[in-house]
């Protein structure tokens, strides 16, 4: 966890606690891994392509304990927790965490508005490659940054980025956002609400959006740049140098929420060796 994160987000996020009694289900504050090292194979499953290098390690952790993405991260770059959750009739869960942003610089952006950068991701399965997701993630509106909901093109919000600290005539790093999504049951369906808060700026929070999945579904949380049809880098479509994640979590008031865990990757079998007898070992 970051030592320097304003007060503020820690005193709302125990006063809601307290009010509600929720209890952490799953949490990782980023404060164990290696400095600088790529986070992965253990709670996370980061996007990692084979054959593009440029797209392999960009998810690190930080000295001063949080996570890091960095800029070379293309769209749909996906960040699957490995540990998911079962919504049953009538519960809920609230997934959380703590962002922030380091602007390149060179104004705002002309090409790519509302183009989605960072958030939240919902997904139907723990690989980075598969399954029915849900992106919940910002986008660079120009001077601001704005919501895109589910139902995109449409972006609500308006968060300018000087209100964050940025500067957008050169690099700057901002102030932190948290991002709160309540996941429930709405007639048998899962729905959801977002909000975004900063300090010194009111919380938005989205209207209700469907995720297009039952109740009993099992759903995985994590990050992801989303999808946008910018064939590039967020550092390139965005001027995005890199995101920061901290204090991820996800709370429940309901009694007896299902947890499961990602199944082992498969191995496959060691091919059998001959020897120079023909015999097989």
């Amino acid at each position: 966890m970051n030592s320097e994160k304003c007060i503020w987000l820690f005193t709302a996020a125990l006063t809601a606690a307290v009010i509600s009694e929720a209890k952490v289900v799953l949490s990782d504050d980023f404060s164990t891994y290696s400095a600088g090292k790529p986070i992965g194979n253990g709670n996370w499953k980061p996007k990692w392509v084979s054959e593009i290098s440029s797209q392999q390690g960009l998810f690190t952790a930080h000295e001063d304990g949080y996570a890091v993405l960095s800029g070379s991260a293309e769209r749909a770059y996906h960040i699957p927790y490995q540990t998911g959750f079962i919504i049953r009739p009538g519960q809920s869960v609230t997934l959380s965490a703590d962002f922030r942003y380091t602007y390149v610089g060179g104004g705002a952006i002309d090409e790519y508005r509302n183009s989605k950068v960072f958030g939240l991701q919902l997904s139907t399965a723990p690989n980075w490659y598969n399954g029915k997701r849900t992106d919940l993630c910002l986008s660079n509106r120009g001077e601001a940054m704005g919501f895109v909901l589910p139902s995109d093109p449409w972006v609500e919000g308006w968060i300018p980025h000087k209100t964050l600290g940025i500067d957008l005539n050169k690099e700057t790093t901002g102030e932190w956002l948290h991002f709160e999504c309540n996941v429930y049951d709405r007639d048998g369906e899962l729905a959801a609400t977002m909000t975004v808060s900063a300090e010194g700026f009111p919380a938005y929070t989205t209207k209700e959006f469907p995720l297009g999945l039952p109740v009993g579904s099992v759903v995985y949380p994590g990050f992801t740049t989303g999808w946008s049809s910018a064939k590039s880098c967020i550092r390139e479509y965005a001027r995005i140098a890199e995101v920061h994640m901290d204090n991820f979590s996800v709370q429940t008031d309901s009694a007896a929420l299902q947890l499961v865990k990602a199944p082992p990757p498969k191995v496959k079998p060691a091919r059998p060796q001959v020897s120079t007898l023909g015999l097989v070992l």
